[in-house]
């Protein structure tokens, strides 16, 4: 079965690019794509707020979606669809704290890149 990633990572695009779907732009960028192929019958295979990591915080998202043949998950469709509008609401209120530091920033990059790790590895097995 196909899989693809949704990103806005570096390190995810470096790492998986035959797999890869590299997505210029925020959280809200990333999660509105998952949404989109969701629509188109894709299934979430990793959760958008895997690694309890604030979405306000790290501006970094790798989702794992696989293709699917039959109807549209609607599932899924619940899932990303509260993600977003969490992720929005967010933002609205509290606006985006994203730290100005490379290494802490780095370190969200890797964050993210590991947590996509495991959610292929679980998905292959």
């Amino acid at each position: 079965m196909k899989y693809v990633i949704i990103t806005n990572n570096p390190l995810v695009r470096d790492k998986y690019p035959q797999n890869c779907e590299f997505v210029v732009g925020t959280i809200v960028n990333v999660l509105t794509r998952c949404r989109d192929l969701i629509h188109k019958g894709y299934v979430l295979m990793s959760h958008p707020f895997a690694g309890n990591v604030k979405p306000d915080c790290s501006p970094f998202k790798s989702v794992l979606l696989k293709e699917n043949k039959g109807p549209v998950d609607f599932n899924s469709v619940m899932i990303i669809e509260e993600c977003l509008n969490r992720v929005k609401e967010i933002i609205e209120k509290e606006g985006i704290n994203y730290i100005d530091d490379e290494k802490v920033l780095n370190d969200f990059a890797y964050l993210d890149k590991e947590l996509i790790k495991e959610a292929i590895e679980t998905f292959r097995e």
